[in-house]
């Protein structure tokens, strides 16, 4: 009996929306759907981007530094050599050196400047920083290159 009445008022209210002139819901249309669930977060969330690209800075900011390191002793091995020969003449080519090891030194201090920025840089700013660095790098390398060539001659 109940299962009639509940029928019967159904049909009821349908005629009465029809009256109405309530738009009933076909079958061909799109239902509205109640979302229960909250929506499933993407593959790859925020938080796990946020940390790779902490650790991928963090490694390049500890592999620069470890360079940086290795030069500083470089630079400290070329500055002996050069005070070992400071008893020697004078030449255009020793004053040259001790030149270039001063903007070895100032080069140094820029990098190290640059690789402080990219230890505190955001992810809109991390590639121009990083490739601001690593060219940094690059320069000091080459010129200590040079400078040691000069003083083997």
């Amino acid at each position: 009996m109940r299962r009639i009445v509940g029928v019967t008022v159904a049909l009821a209210l349908t005629g009465l929306a029809g009256l109405a002139g309530c738009k009933s819901i076909d079958r061909d249309e799109a239902p509205l759907r109640m979302v229960t669930e909250p929506a499933r977060p993407p593959r790859t969330p925020a938080g796990e981007l946020a940390r790779d690209f902490v650790q991928t800075r963090d490694r390049f900011v500890a592999a620069t530094e470890a360079t940086l390191v290795e030069l500083d002793a470089k630079i400290a091995t070329l500055k002996a050599d050069l005070a070992a020969r400071a008893g020697e003449a004078q030449t255009a080519a020793t004053r040259a050196t001790q030149d270039a090891v001063a903007s070895l030194e100032a080069q140094r201090v820029a990098a190290r400047a640059s690789l402080d920025e990219a230890r505190i840089a955001t992810a809109d700013r991390w590639q121009q920083v990083k490739d601001r660095t690593t060219a940094t790098v690059a320069t000091i390398v080459d010129t200590y290159d040079d400078v040691a060539a000069q003083l083997r001659r």
